[in-house]
């Protein structure tokens, strides 16, 4: 089998880091913040506790970028929303049901964990979630 090449390499580790964000996000949303361990994102992802830090150097920093990589897009969605023909109810309606849908629930049950514990996590994640707080609104 012939080695890979840096194209390949490049494209594992985007796989890999997309494969560890998304279990940040759900392990996060079942867990909440503060009881969340790096070990338990590595065994939802189903790599080791020493790869996970390969990728990141914090539980925060996992947080911060998962949170990053699970709301991209999100102002382009909510600038699709906007510009329906539709009642400000019917537009709500739209939001709510993307929100609540399968993959999309467990990054808004993450934002609420970190409104609640603001004070507690890193100031540029809670920027981060503030100003797409005020996005949505």
């Amino acid at each position: 089998m012939a080695p890979l090449s840096e194209e390949q390499l490049e494209k594992k580790r985007h796989e890999r880091k997309i494969q560890l964000l998304a279990a940040a996000i759900k392990v996060f949303a079942e867990n909440g913040i503060k009881l969340t361990k790096i070990s338990v994102i590595a065994k939802e992802a189903g790599v080791s506790h020493g790869l996970l830090y390969h990728y990141f150097q914090s539980k925060e920093e996992v947080l911060h970028a998962s949170l990053e990589w699970a709301t991209a897009g999100t102002n382009e969605l909510l600038d699709e929303i906007s510009s329906l023909n539709d009642s400000a109810f019917e537009k709500i309606r739209h939001f709510t049901k993307i929100a609540l849908s399968e993959g999309n629930s467990d990054t808004f049950r993450v934002i609420q964990h970190v409104m609640r514990a603001k004070d507690t996590v890193p100031k540029a994640t809670s920027d981060m979630i503030e100003k797409q707080g005020s996005t949505y609104i």
